[in-house]
């Protein structure tokens, strides 16, 4: 009988997670249909944005990730504005994933990254979503995890 009782146990464990990865997914999955489509348009070739969080911060994440609807304080995680973004990234799991948003020395195999190229290895598509990103913004962002990541 309490063989019967752990099994049980153990079975609602795992339900309890399948639907919690569940229902993430499909939050993820319903709220990127629903972001703001204009986010590259802040953006111009012009903007040059050299590998360091500070420029990383107002170039890219202000201008096209932290806007109403999309990834600010009280919507769709992780919060990339500004003074909560490097702590809700860096060396910090990507939900229903086995990446890190930023793994520390690794740009390749960061899920920031694998986004902004729409790498097929993730779940979702292509961040932002109206398009990819000016491969030179992709690779400063890179540049800056392959360095260690600095805050500063």
């Amino acid at each position: 009988m309490e063989k019967r009782i752990q099994k049980i146990n153990k079975l609602k464990s795992v339900v309890v997670l399948y639907l919690f990865g569940l229902i993430t997914l499909i939050s993820i999955n319903s709220c990127e249909d629903s972001v703001i489509t204009e986010c590259t348009s802040n953006i111009s070739v012009d903007d040059k944005m050299k590998a360091n969080f500070p420029e990383i911060q107002t170039k890219l994440l202000d201008k096209s990730c932290a806007l109403a609807g999309c990834h600010v304080t009280g919507s769709i995680g992780p919060d990339l504005s500004a003074g909560n973004s490097y702590d809700a990234i860096v060396d910090k799991e990507a939900l229903g994933t086995n990446f890190k948003y930023v793994e520390i020395n690794n740009g390749a195999n960061s899920y920031i990254i694998k986004k902004m190229r729409g790498d097929s290895d993730i779940f979702g598509g292509i961040m932002p979503t109206s398009g990819k990103l000016p491969e030179f913004i992709i690779d400063s962002v890179a540049k800056w995890i392959d360095n260690g990541a600095p805050r500063n």
